[in-house]
């Protein structure tokens, strides 16, 4: 299925996890075996009346969200309600 064709119902919206940090600002490098699950996520599809969009970054909870695959690609279908905020500039 692709997700351009995916249409969450209840509210919910279709999230691309984005890659969690892997390098400290104080230049640490972290292990694998250390990374947390990232906080935030692209929006890639939503309910049809969704007060955000898709292709804006959100924030969320650390264990948000049902992992969901599609063609092979994983993503999370997260409830709006559990979006902590929008990061677009």
């Amino acid at each position: 299925m692709n997700p351009a064709s995916f249409t969450p119902i209840n509210r919910r919206v279709l999230l691309s996890p984005l890659a969690s940090e892997t390098v400290t600002a104080g230049g640490l490098v972290i292990p694998d075996n250390a990374h947390n699950p990232s906080h935030r996520a692209k929006i890639v599809a939503v309910h049809k009346d969704a007060m955000v969009s898709p292709g804006q970054t959100v924030m969320l909870g650390l264990y948000t969200g049902t992992p969901v695959e599609l063609n092979g690609t994983s993503y999370l279908l997260v409830a709006e309600e559990d979006l902590l905020a929008v990061c677009d500039a």
